[in-house]
C-alpha cells in the first residue's frame, strides 16, 4: 500500500514534511531560509509564541507576509500554569497572528460562547484529523 505524500487539513493539502522553527531568530539568513523552504514546496510551518521569545513568529512574518495561499502556519500555546485556559489561549493565538502578520487566518479554537463540554468534544474530533 502506497502512502500519500500529502494529507488534508480541511480543504488544504499539506505535504507530510514541514518546517519546524524552534530556535529560529529573526535574522536575514533565517528569513531567506523560510522563503526558500516555501519556494521548494514546503507548505506547513510549525511555530509557537514562546519559540525564541517570539522571534520565530516574527521571522515567519518577515519572510511570508502575507502567508501564501495553500500554506499553513501552525502555532500552539498553553505553556505554563493557567496558560491553557480558553481566554489565555485565545490571547496567545492572537499574539501569534499579529507576529506572523497573518491577516487571514482560521482559528481552531472554539468560539468564546461555547460550553466547555462542547469544546472538549470538538477537540477530540479535531485530533482525529
Amino acid at each position: 500500500m502506497a502512502i500519500s505524500s500529502e494529507i488534508e487539513l480541511g480543504d488544504i493539502p499539506l505535504r507530510r514534511i514541514g518546517l519546524g522553527t524552534n530556535r529560529l531568530t529573526n535574522t536575514p539568513e533565517n528569513v531567506a531560509l523560510i522563503r526558500e523552504a516555501v519556494e521548494a514546496g514546503i507548505n506547513m510551518i510549525d511555530t509557537a509564541h514562546v519559540y525564541t521569545g517570539g522571534q520565530s513568529e516574527e521571522t515567519i512574518g518577515s519572510a511570508l507576509s502575507p502567508i501564501p495561499e495553500g500554506s499553513v502556519v501552525a502555532t500552539k500555546g498553553g505553556y505554563g500554569a493557567g496558560k491553557g485556559r480558553p481566554e489565555a489561549l485565545r490571547a496567545q493565538i492572537e499574539q501569534s497572528f499579529a507576529a506572523t502578520e497573518n491577516r487571514s487566518h482560521r482559528s481552531l479554537l472554539p468560539p468564546p460562547s461555547r460550553s466547555r463540554d462542547a469544546a472538549r468534544r470538538q477537540h477530540r474530533n479535531d485530533r482525529r484529523i
